[in-house]
């Protein structure tokens, strides 16, 4: 005697087999970022972890460790009284981060390409941070969209990454 199995079961049972298969078949994720696990996105997600840490420790110099001789910022616009270079940003990081008690930055990175030897890294952040104001110290949050603009430092991703803008 042979076991029939109704279609009413069996039709519920491959789909459910079928979407086991797909979640299975999901690539390795990095921690924090939707960067398929490779050697280039470990590196990437390193010196993001360095840029974090140089944020929430307010270290000016340790935060320029990262960046190139070459940064330059043009904010997006077409004015150029707000542009500003590599020295530029240290006195805007020094100048900002003399005001910050307290740090914490969570980032996600969303996506990394490759262009014409540049990396572009887009990530969505929340900062909160503990300021001093004249009136007394307060907690502030930011939450947006930034994205960095990296080279590597040599011609492999193992030399490291420098930022040329977005901070």
């Amino acid at each position: 005697m042979s076991l029939v199995i109704p279609n009413f079961v069996t039709k519920p049972l491959f789909l459910l087999a079928l979407v086991l298969m797909a979640v299975g078949c999901k690539p390795d994720l990095l921690p924090s970022t939707n960067l398929k696990d490779s050697g280039e996105n470990r590196a990437l997600v390193d010196f993001m972890l360095k840029y974090k840490g140089a944020i929430e420790n307010r270290d000016a110099d340790a935060l320029m460790t990262l960046v190139s001789k070459d940064y330059f910022e043009d904010n997006g616009n077409m004015l150029q009284e707000d542009d500003y270079g590599y020295d530029g940003l240290r006195e805007k990081l020094v100048s900002r981060f003399e005001h910050i008690k307290s740090s914490r930055l969570d980032l996600f990175i969303q996506n990394a390409q490759e262009i014409d030897e540049k990396v572009y890294v887009d990530y969505r952040y929340q900062l909160r941070s503990l300021i001093t104001l004249p009136a007394g110290e307060s907690w502030v949050s930011h939450t947006d969209v930034n994205r960095l603009t990296l080279r590597k430092k040599g011609d492999d991703y193992r030399d490291g990454f420098e930022v040329v803008s977005g901070l």
